[in-house]
């Protein structure tokens, strides 16, 4: 029983370790190495859904138990406040959170754009940063709905296969969103700036990034990355007033490079070393064969072959034929009889005069 024992810890053991590996090697393989790792679109949106107003809002963002925030732009080794501002014209909003980076510049993290659709309807995106992800990353929350396929054969009249379809949430009902749509609405802009923050919040040391991903890693399961821009309006709103820091910019160009590096050869398909298709010997003319040595001709079948030499062996016999039948050749041919009628004759003759 002992002896069980052991063996059935040991294997378990061995189990967690192969899980833990393989879930660090989908953390690394996730991981881009730019900054926007250590800041969660999909948590950013999670704190949006429950929060009652934007102060509200980037409370909940600065909170280190809300496992949202982890950015450090300034590097000095603790976490960056992050500050929410509300660009609104009509019925779009464009909500921006950024960093104070240094005393003269801020880098923008990521816009919230929202806009009401109708009376009681709303769509929301959230579209991260170019230099803090490589490129515009969009998230919005999701949602699946059950359709019934085609009905499943021999498991009873009230089974049918499902299919799961993605369906874009009506985020009317979130509070915060009915708060930006309120008659009374003033746009927010965050108070707080560089050196000055308010008494409650208080910078953490930075988390290092699998343990960011990992207590992010639930709320992927609601908010899914997009890769349509469904909201041009606070697109419009907001790109003229994007802010992009010099440090950070410089920092990180590098790192940029190499993502979009891997990001192109991701892209190529096996066959991208060359254009050409793999029917493009096809596009040779058929003629080309002709350019071959007349030694080809042992591609031929065994029976072309046999003709032609058929053929050569008649004409060699024809032409010998020919000369034979020349007047030069009879010539010749009657003088050899005349010889040897001649020598017959003399042989006859002397036969005669012997004794």
């Amino acid at each position: 029983m002992k002896n069980l024992k052991s063996i059935l810890i040991t294997g378990s053991m061995l189990l967690s370790m192969v899980s833990f590996s393989q879930s660090n090697e989908e953390i690394v393989a996730d991981s881009t190495g730019l900054p926007g790792d250590h800041f969660s679109l999909q948590g950013a949106l999670e704190m949006f859904k429950k929060s009652s107003s934007l102060e509200d809002y980037e409370k909940k963002l600065n909170s280190e138990s809300n496992y949202v925030n982890n950015l450090d732009l300034n590097n000095d080794g603790k976490t960056d406040y992050v500050t929410v501002h509300d660009l609104m014209e009509g019925s779009t909003h464009a909500i921006v959170l950024k960093v104070a980076v240094t005393k003269d510049e801020s880098q923008d993290i990521a816009v919230i754009e929202l806009q009401k659709d109708a009376e009681q309807s709303a769509t929301l995106q959230i579209v991260g940063d170019e230099e803090l992800y490589g490129d515009k990353k969009i998230v919005e929350p999701y949602d699946e709905k059950e359709i019934p396929a085609e009905k499943s054969s021999g498991y009873g009249p009230n089974n049918y296969d499902v299919i799961l379809h993605p369906v874009i949430v009506n985020v009317w009902g979130w509070p915060c969103v009915r708060f930006l749509f309120a008659p009374a609405y003033i746009p927010w802009v965050s108070p707080w700036h560089w050196g000055y923050y308010p008494g409650w919040w208080t910078p953490w040391y930075v988390h290092p990034y699998r343990w960011h991903y990992m207590h992010c890693y639930g709320w992927g399961g609601f908010y899914h990355p997009c890769a349509v821009v469904r909201i041009g309006a606070a697109g419009a709103l907001y790109g003229p007033r994007r802010t992009v820091s010099v440090a950070v910019h410089t920092r990180y160009a590098p790192v940029r490079a190499a993502y979009s590096a891997r990001a192109v050869n991701s892209n190529r398909t096996p066959a991208s070393n060359g254009n050409r298709t793999p029917a493009s010997t096809g596009n040779r003319a058929p003629a080309s064969t002709g350019n071959r040595a007349p030694a080809t001709n042992e591609n031929r079948s065994h029976e072309e072959n046999a003709g032609n030499r058929n053929q050569e062996r008649a004409k060699e016999n024809g032409a010998r034929n020919d000369e034979n039948k020349s007047p030069e050749n009879k010539s010749n041919h009657q003088s050899r009889q005349e010889r040897k009628a001649s020598r017959h004759a003399e042989k006859q003759a002397g036969r005669g005069n012997a004794p």
